[in-house]
This record gives structure tokens, sequence and C-alpha cells, in this order.
């Protein structure tokens, strides 16, 4: 179907922009809406805005002229929409609401008048029976602000024509747009189903315990390159928003969700976000709420001078690199030669192009004599291979050489410190340190305190990377593991099974988590980068551990086996040759 005419029900901030965006890109568009405050609101912002565009020189006069020929705000419904070829639902999140719009516009337009809803959450599929023909009904979610963001969710239901999907999809690639197209429904469609993953157990690491919300922002924001992080996302939207969404499943299901009252206090507190100057962060005066977990009272924190490490795994030798960069003494132990020399290449390569790097390398040593390396060392950093009995092995080597009170780390991203305490004569100076690879930016380190650590242990290095201008995490708990592994877990969950079970592509959900909900790069993106072989063994322990083969095994397997292992083979879900 052609599509020249657009109706859009609400002139609200996501209905207007929607409607011009349109208009910009010659169609002709006309919002609806009742309430005259609104109307005239709506006409004063477009001109306000295509104003902008002319003053920021991104239109021409007569582009901007031709738009407002072709902008209309209305207060009438069939002015508005009788003729439109396509109409927009843009109201409120009220199912009755939108229900009581579909039939209101079955009487005035063209039974072939295709019908979209822009909910963010609602099915198509809970409106098709307020219209005589809803084969033309579908959701079409812009992300907000429409005229900004590029990502679009198309998504057909059952009762969905093939031509309704096809002709919604081409209006949005029409617009300029990264839409895609989903020929099945499922609640949160790709954007907000992969959102929901990580969201649900954002607030259940901060309502249970493990870290305060600061460090969940760290996690994705530099750990897997989101703009924002879950609270700063759900500031930028408006915390009566996630409210509204968390009372309505506390009122359908009888379960007080994660983080219920947290949010009712902050907005009971007017604390609603970036448009109330405070929500999660301050975004105005006073500024109360720091970047970090605040250390407890009575805790003596103790100075970090000397960081050995055994072994040659990456956050083994960052931890030494950062400790050499900041001045301090920093020694790296191998048995094997080339590894060895593989370190010190490394650091140089680290750091070429600062021009610190002559004194910081003056501070990175590497050797054969673990003695040594050891010996007066404030922290001792076990960094060999992730796996059990070496990791014992190691950890029971240093325990023995290291001074009593130097703190003891193992760099296992899966196997919390707990599991070793049987093997150190020490274990109230365990923890886990992990810094995740790949990072956006190189800066985040996780700190996971056992129910054996000591406060004094894992809280002075928490404050020397602060020191350090890096973004630690400190994790009060244990049993969850690191936080921007669970963090992806949680998103891989959620990716996998939109691909796995044909509601979208690959590469659609890439476009839904760069285009839409911020991240530097989409999940099958992360995962080429971190290398198809080692998402695998992932795979096949989950499959070992439930008996369930896990989603889209069978396409990682085949991947691994035809060689397409990501980026370090050029080739992966993504071709880098």
């Amino acid at each position: 179907m052609e599509i020249k005419k657009v109706g859009v029900i609400g002139a609200g901030k996501m209905g207007r922009q929607i409607a011009l965006c349109a208009a910009i890109h010659g169609y002709t568009a006309t919002v609806y809406e009742a309430n005259p405050a609104v109307v005239e609101d709506a006409r004063k912002w477009a001109e306000e805005y295509l104003a902008g565009r002319i003053a920021k020189k991104r239109m021409t006069e007569e582009e901007v002229n031709a738009t407002k020929a072709r902008f209309a705000v209305e207060d009438d419904l069939k002015k508005a929409c009788g003729d439109a070829d396509l109409v927009i639902e843009a109201i409120f999140e009220k199912l009755e609401a939108k229900r009581e719009v579909f039939r209101q516009l079955n009487e005035v337009v063209r039974e072939d008048t295709i019908l979209a809803t822009n909910s963010s959450f609602m099915l198509s599929s809970s409106l098709a029976d307020c219209v005589k023909n809803p084969s033309r009904v579908c959701n079409m979610h812009f992300y907000f602000p429409a005229l900004v963001m590029k990502f679009v969710e198309v998504v057909q239901g059952e009762h969905t024509s093939e031509d309704t999907g096809r002709s919604a999809y081409e209006f949005c690639l029409s617009l300029d747009k990264k839409p895609i197209w989903m020929k099945k429904e499922i609640s949160g469609f790709a954007g907000n189903y992969i959102l929901a993953s990580f969201s649900l157990n954002s607030r259940v690491l901060v309502e249970d315990g493990y870290c305060c919300f600061q460090g969940v922002d760290i996690a994705l924001e530099c750990g897997l390159g989101r703009k924002w992080g879950a609270y700063r996302s759900a500031d930028q939207t408006g915390l009566n928003l996630t409210f509204t969404m968390l009372d309505n499943n506390y009122k359908r299901t009888g379960e007080k969700p994660a983080m219920y009252d947290t949010y009712k206090d902050y907005i009971d507190r007017g604390r609603l976000g970036v448009l109330a100057g405070h929500g999660f962060y301050d975004y105005a005066e006073p500024y109360t709420v720091k970047p970090y977990e605040d250390i407890p009272e009575g805790v003596a924190l103790r100075k970090i001078e000397r960081v050995a490490v055994l072994g040659t795994n990456y956050s083994g030798l960052k931890a030494a690199l950062d400790a050499a960069k900041s001045g301090r003494e920093a020694v790296v132990f191998d048995a094997c030669e080339k590894k060895r020399a593989d370190a010190l290449a490394w650091a140089k390569a680290e750091l070429e192009g600062d021009a610190a790097a002559e004194e910081a390398l003056k501070h990175f040593t590497v050797t054969d004599k673990l003695e040594e390396a050891v010996k007066g060392a404030d922290v001792v950093v076990e960094a060999v291979e992730d796996d059990f009995d070496a990791k014992c092995k190691a950890l029971s080597l240093l325990d023995g050489l290291m001074k009593e009170d130097a703190t003891l780390a193992t760099t296992s991203g899966t196997i919390p410190s707990s599991q070793f305490t049987k093997c150190v004569k020490h274990p109230n100076r365990l923890i886990n340190l992990y810094y995740f690879y790949p990072a956006a930016i190189d800066q985040i380190v996780e700190l996971m305190q056992g129910p054996h650590t000591d406060p004094d242990a894992i809280l002075s290095l928490y404050q020397y990377y602060i020191d350090l201008g890096k973004l630690p995490i400190w994790i009060k708990r244990e049993e969850k593991g690191m936080i921007s592994r669970l963090v992806r877990s949680d998103i891989s969950e959620g990716a996998r099974h939109l691909v796995g079970n044909d509601y979208c592509s690959f590469q659609d959900v890439d476009v839904s988590m760069e285009h839409g909900l911020g991240f530097k790069r989409g999940f099958f993106r992360i995962e080429d980068l971190i290398g198809l072989d080692v998402c695998l063994k992932e795979l096949d322990d989950l499959y070992k551990k439930t008996g369930e083969k896990p989603d889209m095994y069978d396409t990682y397997k085949a991947l691994v086996d035809q060689g397409r292992l990501g980026v370090k083979t050029g080739h992966g879900f993504y071709d880098y040759e």
C-alpha cells in the first residue's frame, strides 16, 4: 500500500515528533489532539523546532516552509485522520484508552488504512478486535526522541497481514530510520524484551545488597558500552513511568517487584529523574549522590605500594600495569620465558604514545623468581588460567609466601573466592579481582567480597582504584558472580531467545541495542569480540548443568566448526575481512 497521508493520535512529546518527522520527509502529517492547550503548545513547538533547524543550517527556509505546509495539529478526529493512509496512535499507556481510540478510528478511516500503535509494550493483538479489518493493525514503536532516535520496531501479530507489515517497515525506512520487522509478537518486542532482562536483575542486584546502583551502571556503561546504565536510563525516562509499570505488575501478580519501595520513596520525595533535577542521580544542586559507594566508618584502610602477580592473564597484567602507571612497584612472575617476554611486550604496547611510558616501565618488572616477586607485596594477584585446580595450586603457593596482612586476589570471573578458602591459610584476606573484557572504556574493575573476607582487605583495594581514577565496583555478596558478567548473561538470554525462536534476526537484535538501547555494540558484535569458541564453552557448561539445550546452541557450534570464531579469525556472526 502506498502511504502519502499520515495521521497521529496524541500531540504529546512523542506524537508531535512522529508527525513532524513524517512531514519533514515529505508526508502530509496531521496530529489529532482533544486538549486545546496541547494543540496550541504543539503548534508553537513545531514553529520553534523548525526555526532551530534553519538556525543550525540543517534545513533551508524553503524546506521548512514546505514542511509547515504538510504539518498540522487538529482537534477534529475525522478532519485529522479521515483520509489518512496510516494512523499511528501515540497516547498514554492505558489499554482501555487505546482500545477506545481504535474503536473511534474504525468509524472514521477507510477499511484499508493501516492502524499502528506506538505502545512500548502493549501488543497490537490486544487492539485488533476493536476494528472491522484487523489485518491492517500492527505495532510501530518509535523510540524517544522520535526526531533523533533511528530505531523503530514494526511488529506483526497473527492478525496482521504481510502487506501491512511491509508497508509499515518501508514507511519507517523512508523516514531515514533503522527499523526492524518482527514477524511474531512478543511482549516488549526486541528492545524492551532485552531491556527487561537486565532491568529486573539490576533491581534485584541492588535490593538484595550485591552492589549499589552506581555499580550496576558502571558495569553497563563501562563494561558493555551502554550510553546510560539501568538507573541513569530510569532517570531519563522518568521514575514515575517505571513505577507505574512496577505498580501494574504488583497489582496483577500480588508480588511486590524488586525496588518497588525505593521507587515509591523517590517519587514521594519528588526525585522523578532528569526533568525534576534529581532521581537516582543529581542533575541540579544540591549534589548529594556520589559516583561510588561510601566506605563504612571504622574501616582502617591499608596503603598499597607494591603489587605482585602470578601469571599473565588479562586481569593480572592490567592490575600490574595500573600499579606501575601510578608510580607503585609492580612485579609479574611467570615460569615461562616466552610468557614473560610477551608480558613485557604487551605492557610496552599498552603504553605506546603515553608521555609517562618510560617512567611507568621503570616500575613494571617481570621475573622468574616467585618468592622475590611476592616479598613485601601489599596485594598479591593470582592470574593463571580459569581452572579450579590450577587456581587452587597457585593460591596456596602465594598464601605461603606473602605477608599476613596482604590482600590475596583471584582473577576468576566465574569462580567465587569462597570456593578457594580451603586452599589458603588466611581466607580473611581473599577476594575476587576482575577486569571485565572487552571493556568499552578501560576503567572498570570489579572487586567481590566473600563471607570470609575482612572488610579492610577489599575496601583498601576499592579506595586504591578510586585514587587511580578507575571505576571500581564493590560487590558485597558473591552468590551472583561478577556484575558485568551477570548483566551480559541477562542480555544473552533475551537476545538468544529472540533469534533462536525466530522473532527476529541477530542483526535486528544488534540494531535494537545500538540504535534503540544505547549500546556501543550489539550483543552479537560483543560475542564476536569475546570469541565464539569462548561463548560456546559457556553454552556447553550451561547445557551440562541444566540438561536443556540453550537457544542458538547449534548456531554457535556450527560457526565454531566452520572456524568462524569472531574478530580474531576475521569472521563470526559478522565478517571483518
